[in-house]
């Protein structure tokens, strides 16, 4: 069994459950990924302990070998090349890889990268404005990472009246700006298109992948006025600066300074 982002679950015996299931001998064998080290217990002990890091320079080759064709792999490497000169999140690195696969890496930072996925979700598959998809799934982020500035599950009604709230200054438009989209709408095509994942368990909603939610916080967190509420988060995540969540936005914080 494969138990992703144990940590970042809602449920408070979330770690306590999957342990009785491992003391029990429920399953053969489990991998569990979490950004919290191994928990206490005897329990645990006989895990094992990989610690997935950013692709370097020099891995690049080999995980672009995985990714794409061998007569197309140059090309790649090379359309890629501006946004590895440093380390990279493996998944930002692979919506580099197909972005470069399917035609131009138009992409200059990992921001844009986040962007071009959540745009690829929606263009052609949701009737919601590009600007809406990009505003609902950074405001769905920011409530995902607002508690503990790592992304965790959020309550589906709570994200509704939060959207709800946003909607009452600024209405969620469809693609063509001629009619509104009702908050609860936009949250099931959130989640109809991948973006967001719901927990059949108890329902709540997950962010697919983190780095996307944390690159989506960091930009809205950045680049909105100051008084617009987000102040604290912002001051949390500067206190943090070790976090993924932080160095997110000091990239996206660089050119902005620069300008």
């Amino acid at each position: 069994m494969l138990m992703d982002s144990l940590s970042e679950r809602g449920m408070t015996d979330a770690v306590a459950q999957v342990a009785d299931a491992i003391r029990k001998g429920v399953f053969k064998s489990i991998v569990v990924t979490s950004r919290q080290s191994t928990p206490d217990g005897r329990v645990w002990q006989e895990f094992k302990t990989v610690i997935a890091r950013p692709v370097t320079v020099e891995q690049a080759p080999d995980y672009v070998a995985t990714y794409a064709p061998e007569n197309r792999r140059p090309m790649v490497l090379k359309q890629i090349a501006p946004l590895i000169t440093r380390s990279v999140s493996p998944l930002l690195l692979r919506f580099a890889i197909e972005q470069a696969l399917v035609g131009e890496v138009s992409s200059t930072s990992t921001l844009d990268l986040v962007v071009q996925y959540v745009e690829a979700l929606r263009a052609g598959r949701l009737d919601l404005s590009a600007d809406d998809m990009l505003r609902a799934a950074s405001i769905a982020a920011t409530e995902a990472v607002r508690e503990s500035l790592v992304p965790r599950e959020i309550d589906q009604a709570y994200l509704r009246g939060v959207l709800v709230k946003e909607a009452d200054g600024m209405v969620f438009m469809n693609a063509r700006n001629d009619k509104a989209v009702d908050p609860a709408a936009v949250i099931e095509m959130l989640v109809g298109c991948g973006l967001l994942n719901r927990n059949k368990t108890n329902r709540q909603l997950q962010f697919a992948y983190d780095p996307v939610a944390e690159h989506l916080t960091a930009w809205r967190t950045a680049q909105g006025p100051a008084g617009n509420g987000l102040t604290p988060l912002k001051n949390r995540i500067l206190l943090a600066p070790d976090s993924a969540i932080a160095h997110a936005m000091a990239e996206i914080e660089m050119p902005l300074r620069a300008g």
